[in-house]
């Protein structure tokens, strides 16, 4: 029980080991002890009632993700809860929160806390935490590894999908673009209550659904393939200029069939 080493001495011997200072703690007005959890809800709703948030999961605070997931479910859920509560989509769209936000937050709970236990040293034996020791004032693991399971590197990370992969659908477009100036372009572009077409400027079809806005951009990876965007901002289908006919009719029927959409 960790509640038992919460002493003078015991703070006292931390701090010296770890800033090589020798301070007196006269006394300990309170104390206490969080333990670290893992859960995630098996459904995320039922009936009209639905789980955002520290009551849908709860991590550990290594990686810094529990705010960030949070605000994650209510910009999946919020758009959906729109398009429904409008007359804009059937309610089976509300499903894919369940379908999209589980498989997010299950991956994010399985990362944490094998993280969780590296940095803590739970369950690992002798030899492994002089290991582990050797690596944890390093500043990769301190700082750049927080730094990038935040999601705040989205723009300036070096790891990028090519423009165009079809490995791009379900991620966000942030991860696409490689130049801040162009992601504050589309961030000041895009409609957060309609889906988005990102197109290039000299694309010269005109969209009659009135669900789609139009973004225009003179960047490269807009000249060869165009990107559908749902309001959340991931991308949910690209494709190429070679048919305007085939690209409108595959747009509206994407947004028929998987997101229940009723004709715009």
């Amino acid at each position: 029980d960790a509640r038992g080493l919460l002493n003078k001495e015991f703070l006292e011997k931390i701090f010296f080991e770890k800033n090589n200072i020798n301070i007196v703690v006269n006394k300990l007005l309170w104390t206490t002890c969080a333990p670290f959890r893992h859960r995630v809800a098996r459904e995320s709703s039922k009936g009209r009632s639905f789980l955002c948030g520290d009551s849908y999961h709860v991590f550990s605070p290594i990686g810094g993700l529990n705010l960030n997931t949070g605000i994650q479910d209510a910009i999946n859920l919020g758009w959906k809860l729109a398009y429904v509560i409008n007359g804009k989509a059937a309610p089976e769209l509300l499903a894919t929160y369940q379908s999209e936000r589980q498989i997010a937050n299950q991956t994010i709970l399985h990362k944490t806390k094998l993280l969780t236990h590296c940095i803590t040293h739970a369950g690992a034996s002798q030899e492994a935490k002089k290991f582990y020791s050797s690596l944890k004032n390093r500043y990769e693991i301190k700082y750049r590894l927080p730094y990038m399971l935040s999601g705040y590197n989205n723009y300036t990370s070096d790891i990028k999908e090519i423009p165009g992969s079809q490995n791009l659908i379900n991620h966000h477009y942030s991860e696409m673009i490689n130049d801040k100036n162009t992601y504050e372009r589309v961030c000041r572009y895009q409609d957060s209550i309609r889906f988005n077409l990102v197109v290039s400027d000299d694309f010269e079809g005109k969209i009659k659904n009135k669900d789609i806005n139009l973004i225009r951009l003179k960047e490269s990876f807009a000249k060869s393939k165009w990107y559908l965007l749902r309001p959340d901002g991931y991308i949910s289908d690209i494709g190429d200029y070679s048919d305007f006919n085939r690209m409108r009719s595959r747009v509206d029927n994407l947004l028929k069939e998987q997101f229940h959409v009723k004709n715009g």
